[in-house]
């Protein structure tokens, strides 16, 4: 049997065995079940702070990023001039000067509102960490749910 097959009925497995009152409750309503997601969401928010603070303090020493500065081109001529993702440097690179030319990417337009906000590179560095730090949600439901523990939850998140 392959490694991936063996993987795959491996996570079937996991599946069929998994206790479904976590992965339906999302947590359930206990006050374990809210003091493990204020966990969570405490150790979230602590990643995206320490994160962002991380990456933009990098940003300021090192002012060179290339896919950054195409990224804020870009949102920069969404925000104030209303053109879909436009920047110089695919229009050099291609002949074509939207991002959605090259890249079909519609999960990038969730981040203008952000950017609409903060109108600065650093705007962009906080989405990515945001983002990141959302993630330790569906993965503490995950864990908690495979293993059957809240303690597992958190440690997977």
């Amino acid at each position: 049997m392959p490694p991936v097959s063996r993987a795959l009925a491996m996570l079937r497995s996991l599946w069929k065995r998994r206790p479904r009152r976590f992965l339906l409750r999302r947590g359930g309503g206990d006050v374990a079940s809210i003091r493990a997601l204020w966990a969570v969401g405490v150790m979230a928010a602590a990643y995206v702070a320490l994160f962002t603070g991380l990456t933009c303090h990098r940003f300021s020493l090192v002012d060179c990023c290339y896919d950054l500065s195409v990224f804020e081109q870009s949102f920069w001529s969404l925000v104030r001039e209303g053109r879909l993702l436009v920047n110089s440097q695919e229009g050099l690179e291609v002949g074509r000067f939207s991002h959605f030319s090259l890249h079909f990417s519609p999960l990038l337009l969730a981040v203008a509102p952000i950017y609409a906000l903060w109108q600065a590179p650093q705007a962009l560095l906080f989405a990515k960490t945001l983002a990141l730090g959302l993630a330790a949600f569906p993965l503490y439901w995950l864990g908690a749910g495979l293993f059957a523990s809240r303690a597992a939850g958190l440690a997977v998140a």
